[in-house]
Order: C-alpha cells, then sequence, then structure tokens
C-alpha cells in the first residue's frame, strides 16, 4: 500500500510469501439472510458484516441497511458458542452520496 515514497522496494524485486492458510467449514446456525456485495472488517473475534443486496422470496434485489455480527468465540472454544447478532441502527443509514471537492 502507498506510493513509491513509501515503500522501501525497488520495481522488479521479488517477494515471497511463506503464509500458509487452511480453510475448515463449520456449522453456525446463520438466521439472516445470504447477501453479496456487502462491506466486512474483523475487530477481535468478532466480524462486522455491513448491508448488501439480499434476494427475496420473489426473487427481488434489495439492499440491505443491516449491521450483523458474528462472533467467532475463542481460540479453541465450542463451536457452539459462535453466533449471529443483528444490531438495530439508531436511524436509516439511507443512500450515501458521493461529495467531490471542486473548486468554484
Amino acid at each position: 500500500m502507498g506510493n513509491d515514497s513509501s515503500q522501501p522496494l525497488k520495481y522488479g524485486e521479488r517477494l515471497d510469501n511463506d503464509i500458509t492458510v487452511n480453510w475448515k467449514k463449520i456449522q453456525s446456525e446463520n438466521p439472516f439472510p445470504p447477501r453479496e456485495a456487502h462491506c466486512s472488517c474483523a475487530v477481535g473475534n468478532k466480524l462486522y458484516v455491513f448491508g448488501g443486496v439480499v434476494q427475496t422470496a420473489d426473487d427481488d434485489a434489495v439492499e440491505s441497511n443491516e449491521l450483523l455480527i458474528y462472533d467467532v468465540g475463542e481460540v479453541g472454544s465450542n463451536l457452539l458458542d459462535r453466533s449471529w447478532t443483528a444490531i438495530r441502527l439508531q436511524q436509516d443509514v439511507g443512500v450515501l452520496q458521493r461529495v467531490s471537492g471542486g473548486t468554484s
């Protein structure tokens, strides 16, 4: 990330990645419908999921303003302790408009 002045690397230099990631599917009760085009962020042992597009029973695509939290529990904890929770927002977030700074 950043620009040329923030990186001590030269173009053409190769960095090997020796990190191995192992994925495994877990079983979890999820009372919320699947979604796409959402934002998510992991903080500590929680995964925050905001918004996205949800398919309705009528096969319509509806934008969501839900904020969901998945508590992954502590390392080595019982898988049954993992849970989803919805956070009630004080007000509707609405549609955010892009603001561009210009000169007059």
